[in-house]
């Protein structure tokens, strides 16, 4: 049982040690989509106006 406890608290510090590294990676996938639509929009504008 000791075993166990020690890797639930070792488990729970690695979550805890990860959020701000999936808030992280979250926002950058969230910019970069946003970078994507932008540049696709762009070129959408391109060839209807050339």
């Amino acid at each position: 049982m000791t075993t166990h406890t020690t890797h639930t608290t070792h488990s729970a510090t690695d979550t805890t040690a990860a959020n701000p590294v999936e808030r992280i990676v979250t926002a950058v996938l969230i910019l970069a989509a946003l970078a994507g639509f932008a540049w696709v929009g762009s070129m959408v504008f391109t060839a209807v106006t050339g």
